[in-house]
This record gives C-alpha cells, structure tokens and sequence, in this order.
C-alpha cells in the first residue's frame, strides 16, 4: 500500500509518502518539502515513524520558495547530526544549494574583509522578514539550511555523486527494490539561469563571486528574494469567488478562454520534479516546475504516447495557470489530482479556476470511470467545483483531506 501524507502547510507543500511493500521489508519513506506548519503537522507524524522504525530514505528540498523550504532548516537542526538523530534518521537529502551549481568548477578567491563586510550586508539585505509560519523561527536560523547539512554531516545529493540534481547527471533513482525515481526536472538551463541571477545580484551589491562560507546562504536568501518579487504572472484572470455557481457552460468557456501565460521565474524553473514508481504505481509530482520543459521530458521518456496515465498526480504550484496550461492536460490523465493549498497566499489565490477547469472538462479514456480532486484544504475561492450535479455531470468528485491511500 501506498499512503500520501497532503500535509496542512498554508499555502505550501509538505507531503509524506509512506510505501509499505510486504511484513518482512521496512517502508520506504520519501519527504518532499518543509513548508510552514512544521511543528503542529510534520513533526508529530515524524515522531510518530520513529516509534516504529521507520525512517526517511530521501528528502527532497523541491526549491527554494518559502512555502516548500521554510522550515528545512528547522527540522535538519532540530534532527542534530545524521549519525545520532533526535526526531528520526534521515538516509539522504536532496537540495541544489550553491555549490552544487558550478558545472565548471572555478578556482575561487578567498574573500578580503571587505569583501567579507560586503557579503554579510548583501545577506542582511536579503533577509526575509517573516519566515516563522508555522516553525517558531526567526529569519537568521531559517537561512541556513546548506549549513545545518553540512554541520550535521547529511547524506547530501549522494545519488548525484554530490552534484546537482538535475537529468543530465541522471535521470532514474532506485531507493529500494521496487522503488524507484524517475527525475523530470530541472535541467542543467534552469540551474544555471538560477547561478547567473545570483551571479547579477551580487555584482550589483558590489560583491565578487568568492570562495566563502557565506555563499550558500546569500545564495539562498537571494532565490527566496527575487522569487517573492516575480509572482505576477501567477494568478488566472478568472477569480472563482465572482461566480457564485459552475455549470457545464460556464467550465467550457472557461476553458476556451483562458489565458495562459507560462511562468518564467528562475527558482520554479528549478524545482525537483519526477515520476515516483512504487507499489505497481506510477505517480507525478510536478513541484512548482515550468510545464514546458516537462512536457519536453515525458515526451523523450515515453516517445509515440500521445497520452500519458498516471495513478495520481499533484498539480504544479498549488493549481496556477502559470504552470498548468491546457496543453498539459491534453497529454496526461490520471483518476486523482492532488493540490497543496489553503488559497491565502498574499499575492494570489490558487488554484486557478482555468487548471481546474482543464482537468474535469474532457472527456473520460476508456480506463477512467471518474476524476476526483483531493485537497488539502477547502478551496474558499472556489466552492461552486463542489456542487453535486457539475460533479455528475462532468464526472469527477472531490475530497478534502490530508492523507490518502493508494
């Protein structure tokens, strides 16, 4: 049996995937981000695993946003040291700090004083100032993730040989026996659009790119930075809560009229996105990555499928427009769509009526009998996709829950 954990993390992603093969072998336990709400929902099930042995075989540290990174920190400190954990062992971490993103490894200066003083002020400049949701943290301990790994000596991009973790170093992960990873994204463009924007602030904040053991966290409180500044391309032109009912009309022309327009930002170009197979399913976790370079990818993974199935799917960035367009759903299906949001994030409310939209008005392939939506929170925006008779007649149901078996 397969069990997702859909954590409650506001408007982010903290998801638990607890894979139980037969009596005589341990689950497999994969984690993918620590979002907000780390102490009242992550925290407890952790401790709960513990109790009966169980461990995390991979974290997966998605990207770099707020609301999939911002309690990592947290958990890994509060963990202590990878040989002797306090809350449970954790086998390997994936994440693409800094320092993994040098293709062309540079014979770097150690920084002058100066220097130095002007990379602590670039770091101060970037500081976020609320990153506690959820973490009981203060900004300065959340932005040190890379440091906590290290310090605690983690399993660290080991199946990538300690480089990034991207699909020109692989593409297939086995974790165990009948569980494997099958990487999506990012590709070695994306990562280094995302060292070249880091590259720029620095230069523009009078910082030469140096051998330091800051740069891993200017690095990151940077991505964090200028993601919070690229969300206008976020949000779908149609607000749900202004149509106060759905019906069959209303979700075609939706549909027919949506405007999609792709998101370009570096850091969710960046995201960690795969296919995990494991007990005879095939599941795709799309993170908050840009749909076209996916699209590309199943397309050279699986050439002369027009239509790809999966056993279930968690929508890309909690159902935006931006990383949903119609073309995606016209190449994949599943009978169940994850979404990870409580639709109150400050500068938009997701999901998107249009992805919604494009994924219950189509019609079913002869191995479906029904879609359902699964979130983890009531969408307040958008209770009409609730009623009854839509449901019936686009056939799809809803469910509103934080755990699901497969």
């Amino acid at each position: 049996m397969l069990t997702i954990h859909l954590l409650p993390a506001l408007y982010g992603d903290t998801i638990l995937i607890d894979i139980a093969k037969n009596e005589n072998q341990p689950n497999t336990n994969i984690l993918v981000d620590c979002g907000f709400n780390f102490t009242s929902g992550l925290l407890p099930l952790l401790e709960d695993h513990h109790t009966k042995g169980k461990i995390i075989d991979r974290f997966i540290i998605t990207h770099y946003d707020e609301d999939h990174i911002s309690s990592a920190a947290k958990l890994i400190k509060d963990n202590g040291s990878a040989s002797s954990p306090k809350i449970i062992k954790i086998d390997q971490v994936w994440h693409n700090a800094y320092r993994h993103l040098q293709f062309e490894k540079q014979n770097l200066k150690p920084l002058s004083p100066l220097e130095e003083g002007l990379l602590k002020n670039f770091i101060a400049s970037q500081n976020p100032q609320d990153t506690s949701r959820g973490t009981q943290i203060g900004a300065k301990q959340a932005s040190k993730l890379g440091k906590e790994l290290l310090s605690g000596d983690y399993s660290w991009n080991t199946d990538f040989q300690g480089q990034a973790v991207c699909i020109e170093h692989k593409t297939e992960v086995l974790i165990k026996e009948g569980v494997k990873i099958i990487l999506l994204g990012p590709n070695k463009t994306q990562l280094q659009a995302l060292e070249s924007a880091f590259k720029r602030g620095l230069k523009e904040f009078g910082v030469t790119l140096s051998a330091s053991e800051f740069i891993d966290d200017a690095f990151e409180l940077y991505i964090k930075s200028i993601e919070k500044g690229e969300v206008e391309n976020y949000q779908g032109e149609i607000t749900g809560s202004l149509i106060s009912s759905f019906t069959p009309e209303i979700i075609e022309s939706i549909v027919k009229n949506a405007k999609y327009k792709a998101d370009r930002t570096v850091g969710n170009g960046s995201s960690i996105s795969f296919i995990l197979e494991a007990d005879h399913k095939k599941i795709l976790f799309l993170a908050d990555a840009h749909a076209e370079p996916i699209i590309e990818q199943l397309q050279l993974l699986y050439p002369g499928q027009d239509k790809l199935f999966f056993d279930a799917v968690k929508v890309g960035h909690h159902g935006s427009l931006a990383n949903n367009p119609r073309k995606l759903y016209d190449y994949i299906d599943s009978p169940l769509y994850l979404i990870s949001t409580n639709g109150e994030h400050p500068s938009h409310a997701h999901p998107d009526i249009e992805t919604l939209a494009f994924i219950i008005n189509r019609p079913l392939p002869e191995n479906l009998t029904s879609r359902k939506l699964f979130f983890n929170y009531a969408p307040k925006n958008l209770a009409g996709i609730f009623d009854d008779n839509l449901k019936e007649k686009l056939n799809y149901t809803t469910e509103v829950s934080n755990k699901i078996d497969l």
